[in-house]
């Protein structure tokens, strides 16, 4: 029941750009009364006329324009009022979840007094074991449309949930939880692309070498978004670069995949040697998509991608590469009908007269 309230169309509703409509036809409508010429009573009757019907068409759009600002107002509270019940009471997780994807959708809508005691209770509700790894990914989303919509106003610390989406990446995997990984897209793009000048570099190579390690265990969709989520990285952020030298001695200590923040695992003295099995990934679009981020990245010359791969976001190729409806991109060419050729026969016979007896 409470998927019907992500389908509201509070997002599109736009007052200001409706006002700008209306400005707009009255400059149309004055500019068509001075190019017709009439004579003196016809401009005096359409100029009354024109004047009565103006009357009559503003007071009607204010009439709509009043009742569609009070039914968005009321709408948003009810939907607003029951998201934050929830929040508070309910430990059911596919409530909650959904709860959740709406805070997330509608955020934009939350008046600005709100936005800390969300926060706050958001990051209380990292703390709740029962919290699924979904609803964690859900709740780390939310935190950060909030923090890249109003991240100015508001002074968090967001290293708790930096942690929390590093440390749930590997739920994701080949089987059951695939699906879930467009999800993570969105949550990754938001903190490593939309918040890219928010975050350190040693967070986001931590994070790059972790989304390389977790493309293996994906289908090849999942890979090919990965790989195309670090290659946009590595063209905003060049300390990733780091990740590509195979020489282990930059940096202090060792690698540590185990532990489960991206700041002190000590990414940068590792590389990203999972690009070396991708090359021969059995999917074409995979190899070429690895080979480039192996390149570095380059957008011409060798090692490039062609232009409808390049231009691509992570998340549209997940969906364009999707096999759940059992067909395969690009096509797979059938084999080719070739005639099989006759074999001579091998048998030889010593006595000619046996031969003769066998084949009558």
């Amino acid at each position: 029941m409470l998927e019907v309230l992500l389908h509201l169309k509070i997002k599109e509703v736009n007052l200001d750009q409706e006002k700008e409509n209306e400005i707009k036809q009255k400059k149309i409508k004055s500019h068509k009364h001075n190019v017709l010429k009439l004579s003196k009573k016809e401009k005096k009757r359409k100029k009354r006329l024109q004047e009565l019907e103006t009357e009559m068409l503003e007071t009607k759009a204010e009439e709509n324009k009043q009742a569609k600002q009070k039914n968005l107002t009321e709408i948003t509270k009810i939907v607003f009022g029951i998201y934050f019940r929830i929040l508070k009471s309910s430990n059911n997780t596919k409530v909650l979840g959904v709860c959740l994807q709406g805070l997330t959708k509608f955020s934009h809508c939350i008046n600005l007094d709100y936005y800390v005691d969300l926060l706050n209770m958001l990051n209380a509700l990292l703390s709740e074991e029962w919290l699924g790894y979904r609803e964690q990914i859900h709740c780390v989303q939310t935190v950060f449309t909030i923090l890249h919509d109003q991240g100015d106003t508001i002074n968090l610390d967001p290293t708790r949930f930096y942690t929390s989406l590093y440390s749930n990446l590997f739920y994701v995997h080949a089987s059951k939880t695939h699906k879930d990984y467009q999800l993570l897209l969105k949550a990754l793009s938001d903190v490593l692309v939309r918040r890219r000048k928010k975050i350190t570099n040693k967070r986001t190579i931590g994070f790059v070498k972790r989304i390389a390690t977790l493309s293996l265990q994906l289908l090849h969709n999942g890979s090919l978004a990965s790989l195309a989520l670090i290659k946009q990285i590595l063209t905003q952020n060049k300390a990733v670069d780091v990740l590509l030298d195979p020489d282990s001695s930059v940096g202090d200590g060792d690698y540590q995949a185990e532990v489960n923040d991206p700041e002190y695992c000590n990414a940068s003295t590792t590389a990203l040697y999972e690009l070396s099995l991708l090359r021969n990934h059995y999917h074409p679009v995979v190899s070429k998509f690895a080979k480039n981020v192996a390149n570095g990245a380059p957008s011409t010359g060798e090692g490039s991608l062609p232009i409808q791969f390049s231009k691509s976001s992570p998340e549209q190729l997940f969906i364009d590469f999707d096999m759940s409806e059992m067909a395969f991109n690009p096509p797979v060419k059938p084999p080719m009908k070739t005639q099989a050729k006759r074999r001579r026969s091998r048998i030889q016979f010593i006595d000619p007269s046996f031969q003769r007896n066998c084949s009558s």
